[in-house]
């Protein structure tokens, strides 16, 4: 599931989670963006942004911890929606024609 990390230093980056929890999540990220201990705000569609700390970094990976756990409801409603969701079309490349 895709969602959006901003780190303490300012830095935004898409992001793919996996292992979504009511505790925090696993990422990958581009490389060098996270690094233990960074405090960071991961945001889903939809929802407010979670903050949250890095607990570990090996390469393009990471955890981070969430301040305040999820409600584990919303977790089982993020996870449903994204199973059921049709994967997302390739984005348009320049002059309107699709990566394939």
């Amino acid at each position: 599931m895709t969602a959006s990390c901003r780190t303490s230093l300012g830095r935004v980056s898409d992001v793919i989670l996996s292992n979504l929890s009511v505790d925090g999540c696993g990422m990958t990220a581009p490389e060098g963006l996270l690094r233990p201990g960074q405090l960071v705000v991961v945001r889903l569609q939809s929802l407010e942004g979670l903050p949250g700390k890095v607990c570990w970094v090996r390469g393009k990976r990471a955890g981070v911890k969430f301040d305040r756990p999820l409600y584990g409801p919303v977790v089982e409603h993020i996870v449903n929606v994204q199973l059921s969701s049709p994967p997302a079309a390739p984005e348009p490349a320049r002059g309107g024609v699709r990566r394939v």
